[in-house]
């Protein structure tokens, strides 16, 4: 069983936000977003509900409704069925992120990631932030193809 503390840090990374944010009260898009995937996940790992909920700062009702929006999602969202699955590989250590980056690096260019980060998540950078984040991207799309 993985532990939580590590499944929670792997969804804040995937999400790009912090293990604190995913901890406190907010609805903004990443945020709830990493949380669904945490819940899914812990859950199929075996947790409770409540020590599923205790970790996030939520009631074990919420837990389970956000385990069934993360089903929901999986389904209907490319995108969160893609980080769904980095999230996966980097906990199960699987070689297959390599792979996904591989396939994420062709469907959508690092500007349009940034594009959707920023416009889904509400948020207002400038554009020496948007370059440093679209390189960032790149950096990340690049290291997972083959050398």
């Amino acid at each position: 069983m993985v532990n939580r503390r590590t499944i929670l840090r792997h969804c804040a990374i995937a999400w790009g936000v912090s293990m604190n944010d995913l901890m406190a009260k907010g609805r903004e898009h990443n945020k709830c977003m990493a949380r669904h995937v945490y819940c899914y996940v812990a859950k199929n790992e075996g947790y409770t509900l409540n020590q599923i909920g205790s970790m996030i700062n939520r009631d074990h009702s919420t837990v389970l409704n956000s385990k069934r929006v993360a089903e929901e999602l999986l389904e209907t969202s490319e995108i969160f069925r893609e980080t769904y699955l980095i999230v996966l590989d980097h906990l199960q250590g699987n070689k297959r992120e390599k792979k996904a980056r591989k396939e994420l690096s062709h469907k959508w260019t690092a500007q349009e990631w940034v594009s959707h980060w920023l416009y889904t998540g509400n948020v207002s950078v400038g554009a020496m932030c948007q370059n440093l984040m679209i390189k960032c991207v790149e950096a990340y799309i690049k290291e997972g193809e083959e050398v």
